[in-house]
C-alpha cells in the first residue's frame, strides 16, 4: 500500500511539474534564441568599438511606466544598429510591407507581427531619444530556431551567421565616438532594471494581449502549483514519520555505552592486546594487576575475557585467565 501510496504521488508530482514546465517552454526557447544571438555579438564584436545591449526595456517617458523593448542593440561609431529576432520556427512566408508574417510548422499556420515593422518602430523612438538623425540607425531581422525564409526576403533579415558580416561591413563613421558614447549613457540612464515593475509590466502587457486566456492560464498554473506543494507535502509527512527522532548523546551517555557489562555474552568491547610473547612478563611485573581483574569463562565456546575496572578489556592468557575467573564471585541476577 506504501509503494502504490509513493508511486501516486510520483506520478502526481511530474504530472504538475509537466503542467508548469509545457506552457513555459516557447517562452524558454525564445530566451535561449536571443540569448545565443547575444552571445555570438559579443564573443564576436569588439568591445572597444562597439555595445552589444540584450533584452532592453527603455521608458517611453522619464517618469512613466510604459516601456519599449528592444531584442538588441549595438552601439558604435559606424551607427546604431537595432535588431530584432524572430523566434518562429518552421517556413516563414513575408514581404518587407507586409503587415504581418506568417510561420508554417508541421503543417501548423501562425502569424505573428512582422518584425521589420516593429523594429522600425523602435528605430523610430530611439531617434527621437537620442535626437539623432535617421540615417544613423540600421534596422535588422535574425531568425532564430531553425527559421528559414520560404519567399525572397530584404538583405537585412538574415541568419544568425549573416548578422556580423551585415553589421562589419558598415563601417563609414556615421555617428563618431563622442555622440556614440553620449547615445550609450543615455539609453542606459533610461533603461528599466530587471525587477518587480518590470516583470509588472509585461504582465500587464500580457494581459491587454491575451484578454480572458491569459487569466484562465495564471489559474491552472495556480492550481498546478498547489497539487505540486501538496505532493511534497504529502510524500515528506508519509517518510519523514518513519524516521526516530536522532538527539545528540550527552558524554556521560557516550561513556557508558563505550564500557560494556563484563559479564554480557555479546558485549563488543575495544579490546587493549598486549603481544603474545610479552603478555605473561607484563602480567609477572605487575602481580597486583591480578586482584583487580574481572574475568568470565565460557566452557561452551572455551573463550574468556578479562576486563580492567575502567572498561577495558586485558588479554593475559587463555589459561591465568580461566584462572581468575573461578576466583571472580558470581552476581546473581533476579
Amino acid at each position: 500500500m506504501d509503494g502504490l501510496l509513493n508511486a501516486f504521488l510520483w506520478l502526481a508530482l511530474t504530472a504538475c511539474v509537466a503542467v508548469l514546465l509545457v506552457p513555459a517552454l516557447p517562452r524558454l526557447k525564445q530566451r535561449y534564441c536571443k540569448w545565443r544571438v547575444h552571445l555570438r555579438l559579443k564573443s564576436t564584436l569588439p568591445a572597444s568599438h562597439y555595445t552589444v545591449l540584450c533584452e532592453l526595456a527603455l521608458r517611453r517617458e522619464a517618469a512613466g511606466a510604459e516601456t519599449v523593448r528592444i531584442d538588441h542593440l549595438v552601439i558604435s561609431p559606424y551607427g546604431i544598429f537595432v535588431i530584432a529576432a524572430c523566434t518562429r520556427a518552421g517556413s516563414i512566408f513575408g514581404a518587407e510591407r507586409d503587415r504581418e508574417w506568417t510561420a508554417l510548422r508541421l503543417r501548423r499556420r501562425s502569424r505573428f507581427p512582422n518584425p521589420l515593422h516593429c523594429a522600425e518602430e523602435q528605430a523610430r523612438f530611439l531617434q527621437k531619444l537620442l535626437d539623432l538623425d535617421e540615417t544613423v540607425f540600421h534596422t535588422m531581422v535574425v531568425l532564430c530556431q531553425g527559421a528559414e525564409p520560404a519567399t525572397a526576403m530584404p538583405p537585412h533579415v538574415t541568419p544568425p551567421g549573416g548578422l556580423v558580416p551585415f553589421i562589419q561591413v558598415r563601417n563609414g563613421e556615421l555617428l563618431g565616438w563622442d555622440r556614440a558614447a553620449r547615445a550609450t549613457a543615455m539609453v542606459r540612464a533610461r533603461q528599466v532594471p530587471p525587477g518587480v515593475q518590470a516583470t509588472a509590466a509585461r504582465l500587464n502587457r500580457r494581459r491587454r494581449a491575451e484578454g480572458p486566456r491569459f487569466g484562465a492560464q495564471q489559474a491552472v498554473l495556480g492550481l498546478a502549483m498547489m497539487a505540486v506543494l501538496a505532493s511534497v507535502a504529502g510524500y515528506l509527512a508519509d517518510n519523514l514519520s518513519e524516521v526516530p527522532a536522532q538527539f545528540p548523546e550527552s558524554p556521560a551517555e557516550r561513556v557508558q555505552q563505550a564500557r560494556p557489562s563484563p559479564f554480557a555474552d555479546d558485549a563488543a568491547p575495544p579490546r587493549i592486546e598486549l603481544p603474545r610473547s610479552a603478555a605473561p612478563e607484563a602480567v609477572r611485573q605487575r602481580p597486583d594487576r591480578d586482584a583487580t581483574l574481572l574475568c568470565t569463562h565460557q566452557v561452551e565456546t572455551r573463550r574468556c575475557h578479562c576486563f580492567e575496572p575502567a572498561g577495558g578489556e586485558v588479554y593475559i592468557g587463555y589459561e591465568r585467565c580461566k584462572e581468575l575467573s573461578d576466583r571472580t564471585p558470581r552476581v546473581s541476577q533476579r
